[in-house]
Order: C-alpha cells, then sequence, then structure tokens
C-alpha cells in the first residue's frame, strides 16, 4: 500500500498540506502516516464506529490484534492537513497529530475528547529489542534518563520523570515510580526501564471496562490495568472514560504478548490516562461515544457481534467433577426429569474420557493417557448413548477440555514441529502461582495454523459422536490461548456439520472471543456467601470488559455450601447469561433433590422461572447481536444521574428488569429502587396481580427462601413463555404476553430455529409488540419468516395487562399470533369490582 506520510517536524510537512485537505479516501484500503521523531503515527477508521492509531517504530511490520473483527467494514474518511495538523475526519469524529507530536481526538461536534502529551517526550533511550537497558556501572554510577535528568544508581528518592522508565523502577506514572528494595537493585546495572509511554489527558480518571478478579469485583473503576488471563480473573486492555466521552482498546505486537498477560497497559493519576508498551508497536482503537451505553455499543461492534449460542445455551446446565460411571450419569437425568427441575445440557470432567488426571505428569506424559478417546467406564456405548439423553430426555452433553497433550506418543510426534508454548500452566487462582505452574512443556500454541488444523481433526469425530460443546478449562497458558483454541474447535464442528452454531465455555475470556460463539465462567470460586457476594459484580465487570455471554460456578465450586446458599445461588444465576451449577469431586453435587425439599421446592420454582424467561432472554440476545446493545447493564447504565447507582453491584438490570437478588446468610433484602412507580415483576405462571411502588427508596426486611426480588417500570412489556422441561419442548402452549402499564411500551419478540447460522441471513420471525397507553392497547405486526417455517416458534398468544393504580390484571383469552393484530383493554368499573375476579377483556381488532 502507498500511504500517504507526512513529516511533521519538517518542511515536507507545509509542502504536502495542500495535497492532503479533504481528500476522500476508503479506511479499507487507506490510512494516514505521519513521522514522529523515530516513530511513523497511523490514522485509519476501524469499524463503523472507531480510530485506529498506530505508534511504531519505522519500518516496523504490524499484524492487527485478533481482539478486532477482521470482517468489519470501515467508515470513510477523508484527510486533511495544515500547518498545526495532520488528521483524519470521520461521520463520528476526528483523530489527528499536531505539530508538536500530540494527538487529538475529537467528537462529531469538533470538541477535543483528549489531547495526548508530544509522542517523543516519554520514549526510552535506544536499547535491546526496547527491553531493559544496561546501566554505565553498578552500585552508585549514573543514567541519564529520557528527560536530560542525571541521577546515581541506587538514589532512593530520584527517579527518571516518566512512567515505566524510572530510575530502577518497574511500572509508576509521570513523577510516580514503585521502587525496588536496595538489594534487589544492588549490582545489577539496570537503570532506565524501556517501556515507551501515550499520555492522554483525563478529566477525572473514571476508567470503566476492566474486568475483575475476587479482590475488585464490586468496585467497576480501577487506577491500573495490566491486561491478564487468570483462574478467577481476566482484565481487558479497555476503558471507557464518561469525563471524556470515549473509549479506548489497546494492543501492541503479537510477538509481544508473553505468558497469561499482554505487554501493554494503562493507569491513570486522576488527570491523565498513561499507556505503556514494552516491545514493538501500540495500536490504540479510540471510539468517541457520549455515554457509557453508546462506548460499550461501539466496543462490542469493534469486537465483533457476540454471536447466537443455540438455544439450549440460555437454559440450564449440570455439571460436576466426579461423574461416577454410566449409570450414575443416566440416574442425574431421570432424577431431573422426575422432580420436574427443567434441565438442557449436563458438563462432564476429567472422567469422560480418562480414568486419571494428568496434574502430576512430567513433560514426557504418560503412554496410557488418551488425549482424544472416551472412558469406557462412563460412556461404552457413546454416540448410542448421547442420542438416548438427546432424544428421549432432551439433554445434551458437553465434557471438558484441557489445551495439552498428555499422550507420550503424541507429544514426541509435535514436540519437534515447536508446536509447544514454553512453561505450563499458572496455578492456584487469583493471584496466579507461577512457581507451582504444571503441565511443562505440554501447552499447545493454538496460534499456529498448523496446530489448529491438527487439532481440529482430532477433535472432529466428537461431534460425530454427538458432543454438542466444549468446556475449554486451565487455557491461561497464553493470553490469547482461549481465543485460538476457540477458532481450532469452531473448525472442527464445522467440519462435521456446516452452518451448526458453536458454542463452548471458557474459564476466562479476552475481547473478541463472543463473535466465536465463546461463553466464559468465573473460574474456580469458593462456595462461601462471600463470593456469592462478589458473583454480580464479576459479571457486571466482565460485560463491560467484553465477555458477552458470562456464567459462574453456581453454588462455587470448591467446598460445601448449605441448602440455603445454593437457593440463592441458583436465584442470581436465573438472571445470568450463562446459568450452570458445578462442583469439585470432593462436594455434594448441586443437583436440587440432594438439598431437602424446602431447597428443592425453591430451585425449582427458579428455574421454571429461568425457562419462563427464553423467549424475552432469547430476543434479548438477538438485540445484543443485531445492535450490539447488551441486556446486562450496571444500575448506572439506566440511571446516570442517580448517584446510588454509581457504583452498586449487587443489583442490576436484565432487559427491562430491575434483579436484586438475596445474597446474604441473613435473608436481608437489599433492594434499591431508583425515582419512577415501580412493579413487582409477576413471574410466577399463575399470578394474578402484582403490587405497586414508588421508588427512590430502599427496601428491607427479610425474604423468605423462595423470594426473588425483581422489579420492572411502567411501559414494559415481558414476552414469557410457559413452564417446560427443557427449551426443545417450546413452545409448550400460547405465548403469555405481559404488559405493565402506565406509558407506551413496545418489544420485539425474535425467533428462529434456536440451532444454526442462518440467523446471519436474515432467517427470523420478528414480532413487534406495541401497547399504547392513551387507547390501552395492544397491537403487534409480524414480519420474516411465518409461523410454520420455525419448529419451536410460538402460535398462539394471550396477554395479561397489569394496572398501574391497582397492580390488578387484565386478561386476554388466546388469539393467533403470527397473522398479526390488537387487544384493546378496559378499565374495570370500580376498584372494588377490579379486585374481586380476573377481568377478561380483550376485544379484537384488525388481524388479531
Amino acid at each position: 500500500r502507498d500511504y500517504p506520510r507526512v513529516g511533521i517536524m519538517t518542511t515536507l510537512h507545509r509542502a504536502c498540506a495542500a495535497l492532503a485537505v479533504c481528500l476522500a479516501v476508503s479506511a479499507s484500503t487507506r490510512e494516514v502516516s505521519v513521522d514522529v521523531g523515530d516513530f511513523t503515527v497511523s490514522l485509519a477508521t476501524r469499524g463503523p464506529s472507531a480510530f485506529r492509531l498506530r505508534v511504531a517504530p519505522r519500518g516496523t511490520t504490524i499484524a492487527e490484534t485478533v481482539m478486532v473483527d477482521d470482517t468489519l467494514e470501515d467508515a470513510e474518511f477523508e484527510s486533511f492537513s495544515d500547518d498545526y495538523s495532520t488528521g483524519i475526519r470521520s461521520p463520528f469524529g476526528s483523530i489527528a497529530v499536531t505539530s508538536d507530536g500530540e494527538v487529538v481526538l475529537a467528537d462529531s461536534s469538533g470538541r477535543t475528547l483528549t489531547k495526548s502529551e508530544p509522542i517523543t517526550k516519554y520514549q526510552p533511550p535506544a536499547s535491546n529489542d526496547y527491553g531493559w537497558r544496561e546501566g554505565v556501572g553498578a552500585w552508585g554510577g549514573t543514567c541519564t534518563c529520557p528527560d536530560g535528568r542525571v541521577y546515581q544508581v541506587g538514589d532512593h528518592n530520584r527517579a527518571c520523570k516518566y512512567g515505566g522508565a524510572s530510575l530502577f523502577c518497574v511500572g509508576g506514572t509521570p513523577g510516580e515510580c514503585e521502587k525496588h528494595s536496595r538489594s534487589e537493585r544492588k549490582g545489577k546495572g539496570v537503570v532506565c526501564a524501556g517501556a515507551h509511554l501515550l499520555v492522554l489527558s483525563a478529566e477525572d480518571g473514571m476508567l470503566y471496562g476492566k474486568g475483575a478478579s475476587p479482590d475488585d469485583a464490586e468496585v467497576f473503576t480501577q487506577y491500573s490495568v495490566s491486561p491478564l488471563v487468570c483462574n478467577t480473573a481476566a482484565f481487558t486492555p479497555y476503558y471507557y472514560a464518561p469525563g471524556d466521552r470515549y473509549g479506548a482498546l489497546g494492543a501492541t505486537a503479537v510477538g509481544a504478548n508473553t505468558g497469561n498477560g499482554m505487554k501493554v497497559s494503562y493507569k491513570t493519576n486522576g488527570h491523565k490516562v498513561i499507556w505503556t508498551w514494552s516491545e514493538g508497536y501500540l495500536e490504540l482503537y479510540l471510539m468517541p461515544a457520549d455515554t457509557m451505553e453508546e462506548g460499550t455499543r461501539s466496543y462490542y461492534e469493534l469486537t465483533g457481534r457476540p454471536s447466537m449460542l443455540p438455544k439450549y445455551a440460555y437454559g440450564f446446565g449440570a455439571s460436576r467433577w466426579g461423574w461416577e460411571d454410566r449409570r450414575y450419569i443416566e440416574d442425574a437425568i431421570q432424577n431431573f426429569r422426575d422432580g420436574q427441575f427443567p434441565i438442557d445440557y449436563i458438563i462432564v470432567d476429567f472422567e469422560w474420557f480418562a480414568s486419571e488426571t494428568d496434574y502430576g505428569f512430567q513433560p514426557p506424559g504418560k503412554s496410557s493417557y488418551k488425549d482424544f478417546g472416551w472412558n469406557p467406564k462412563l460412556f461404552s456405548e457413546p454416540q448410542k448413548q448421547l442420542r438416548e439423553y438427546s432424544e428421549k430426555y432432551n439433554i445434551r452433553f458437553a465434557g471438558i477440555r484441557k489445551p495439552r497433550i498428555g499422550n507420550t506418543e503424541i507429544l514426541d510426534q509435535i514436540r519437534p514441529k515447536g508446536w509447544m508454548l514454553p512453561g505450563g500452566e499458572p496455578a492456584g487462582s487469583w493471584p496466579p502461582l507461577y512457581d507451582q505452574a504444571y503441565a511443562i512443556d505440554r501447552c499447545l500454541n493454538f496460534a499456529q495454523p498448523d496446530v489448529r488444523d491438527w487439532y481440529a481433526s482430532e477433535m472432529a469425530h466428537y461431534t460425530d459422536d454427538g458432543v454438542a460443546f466444549w468446556w475449554n478449562d486451565e487455557g491461561e497458558t497464553n493470553y490469547f490461548t482461549y481465543h485460538w483454541w476457540n477458532v481450532a474447535e469452531r473448525q472442527a464442528v464445522e467440519s462435521r456439520t456446516p452452518g451448526k452454531r458453536f458454542l463452548s465455555l471458557n474459564r476466562a475470556f479476552t475481547p473478541g472471543m463472543s463473535r466465536l460463539g465463546a461463553a466464559v465462567w468465573t473460574g474456580d470460586i469458593l462456595a462461601t456467601w462471600e463470593f456469592l457476594r462478589k458473583t454480580p459484580g464479576t459479571m457486571l465487570n466482565w460485560v463491560l470488559g467484553g465477555a458477552a455471554y458470562v456464567g459462574c460456578d453456581i453454588g462455587g465450586f470448591d467446598g460445601n455450601p448449605t441448602a440455603k446458599e445454593l437457593t440463592r445461588w441458583i436465584q442470581t444465576g436465573v438472571f445470568m447469561p450463562v446459568m450452570r451449577v458445578h462442583s469439585v469431586i470432593s462436594a455434594t453435587p448441586h443437583f436440587p433433590w440432594l438439598w431437602g425439599d424446602e431447597a428443592a421446592g425453591a430451585i425449582r420454582s427458579a428455574l421454571q422461572l429461568r425457562y419462563r424467561l427464553i423467549p424475552y432472554h432469547y430476543s434479548l440476545a438477538h438485540r445484543l447481536y443485531s445492535t450490539h446493545r447488551h441486556y446486562i447493564r450496571p444500575m448506572f447504565f439506566e440511571f446516570p444521574r442517580d448517584g446510588r447507582c454509581k457504583d452498586m453491584t449487587t443489583q442490576w438490570m436484565f432487559g427491562d428488569l430491575l434483579v436484586a437478588p438475596i445474597l446474604g446468610e441473613d435473608d436481608a433484602r437489599d433492594v434499591y429502587l431508583p425515582d419512577g412507580t415501580w412493579y413487582m415483576f409477576a413471574g410466577h405462571e399463575k399470578a394474578e396481580r402484582t403490587i405497586v411502588m414508588e421508588g427512590g427508596r430502599q427496601l428491607d426486611g427479610t425474604a423468605p427462601l423462595g423470594e426473588l426480588p425483581t422489579f420492572v417500570r411502567p411501559g414494559t412489556i415481558i414476552p414469557l413463555a410457559p413452564v417446560v422441561q427443557s427449551t426443545a419442548e417450546l413452545p409448550g402452549g400460547p405465548l403469555e404476553v405481559q404488559v405493565y402499564s402506565g406509558a407506551d411500551a413496545a418489544f420485539d419478540l425474535v425467533e428462529d430455529d434456536g440451532d444454526t447460522t442462518d440467523y446471519t441471513a436474515g432467517a427470523i420471525r420478528k414480532t413487534t409488540f406495541t401497547w399504547s397507553q392513551a387507547a390501552r392497547t395492544l397491537s403487534w405486526t409480524v414480519s420474516g419468516a411465518g409461523g410454520a417455517n420455525i419448529v419451536g416458534a410460538f402460535v398462539d398468544v394471550w396477554v395479561k395487562v397489569f394496572d398501574k393504580d391497582t397492580g390488578v390484571m387484565y386478561e386476554s383469552a388466546k388469539r393467533p399470533l403470527f397473522t398479526g393484530g390488537s387487544m384493546r383493554f378496559c378499565h374495570a368499573a370500580s376498584p372494588r369490582a377490579a379486585n374481586s375476579r380476573r377481568r377478561r377483556e380483550g376485544s379484537r381488532s384488525g388481524g388479531g
């Protein structure tokens, strides 16, 4: 490509300016490049709403990060250049490099959102591949730092005045450094860390989207973030800055990302945001956005549409480590069905394919270990068993996978090809125990195409056997292992069943994995009330960080919960994107019938609600795919001016439902209702009325075991299914549409085949419901595939309208759904009459 180059500190800049002004170019094939000192700064658009800023040493070969969707159509831009700056302008804003080497980001109105300090100001001196520069002497020597100051080696009170390149310091910000002890420094002769910096202005330094660990799950902002994946923690190189109204995603050279982190990070001191990278180049994707919701949508747009999961993934699954044998599996399946506990899938640990774990294996592995087989103790007839589980019980099977090899013969074959990553899997959870790493020299490097091709060929037979999806564990061997591992697994599935939706469940995530069909769970958490309370915050932070579908080990992985704790955890899971129980081999399985009648009854009710919500949940997921607007939202998304919502992690919005589960052993309600009128959500199938209350207050008191506090505002439509035992039983009867009156409302119900990728080509049926408060009329129109063309689509509809003043329900008769139509609901003659009986009012008009 012949990109226009403009040297901003030379007369060439001025000579080229006249040629560059208002030159219309396509971002998919052109970019504007500017030389700044020893660096080339490149500007382009990426996708429909992001700028791409690259800062690289001249002549550097650049490969775009896998975090960004490579199928995006980039927004067009026009370039401009004058005596002051060179840049590009698009419909969503502009980005430019000034003659002083500053980067300026502006929105579409021309308002400056952030401005960098000169790019050359904070770059380290020449060094070996931008690593550490050796000092001029041992203890007591001197070092001339990039700011021009000369310090003595070993000076406790001095540091180079730029972050990351500090005298005997690692990390740090301008004027702020983390010093090693004298004993660590003495004699090393290391004087300056060779880190590059890009320093951006900031209004208040409040940054959202970091991801989370158990230590910071209950807060949304962080002052320093280094991207990392490990058991129970995931941090991303992304933030949204509400004070400055833009989002940013950072990346660096692929070869620079070794281990389970990235060599790019950011931190803030409240007035500046400092991006640091230690090798190669920086890619920074900048997204002007007035609100956090808009910024999050742009971020999901940039990293790729979250794929629709198979419909069964929106149901419930049971997992454990320690399924004993074939009879144990089949008894558990039968108990779920006999007890009427809705379920769609089971997940089996090591024991499904191996008779032992590989945790104690040395690098040579064991010749008896089978990486790609079946354990006959559990699956003596795998194809027959999985077919029976699916056809007779409507239950699918998933098995665990590890990103490594245990068999000696396979290891001997692939090691000479250079297919292994150095090191192993960090032990423990958060923080990771690197000195106790295991699976040394046995972990596959999935970033290599040859490795992915080989792995896909070894895995493909499982799709033929009937395996529905994969549960990927212990992939924190490299920051992008999970991403490339999923690419290989998806390749295996597509080789056998083209057009089938791919699904995996992973222990950590990196931005962009959701477009592959990869869901995530929050790792091997403890079975304690503390971890239950942290679960919603972890979910919310991970969603903001780019994980579209988040679940957890409901009940906790390690340890035994009480029956009450397990019940409260399951209730919380009803309103998470992925809902599944799991437990360690030594714990009592989190199967409902093992925890007493009271808990079993409350768990059954929670699971029934999960399945009642499938039409709503599935439609919200389609909205996420088509508009990038997530249905899991922190309270401050919905109520940005309410200060009490700012740091709230114990309740959240699930679409238009406000969810505030019980998270404490004392059964205390901890519910805050923002200003306005609120209904209690009438999720039970036999609900005849609800309670209406005013917000702007805290709700307290003690909640009985079966209570799951959920609320909804006037002007809301919620479509619900009948109680079914699996998604395969849908529709199971007429669709129930609940209208919470008091304001106009609309909702798009989206249906498809639930299993293929045909939805990407428009093979959906969309039913748009509209409520007119003035006319007290619910109308609906249908577009796309007809009702007879989608298996499991709803044929009939009936409506419940809840009155804002009394909470009384008005109920219609059943009507055909797919022809479109309308229903009008009249007021009762008097409150007393309204309370005396259910009102079957609804009069037809149109085609309804």
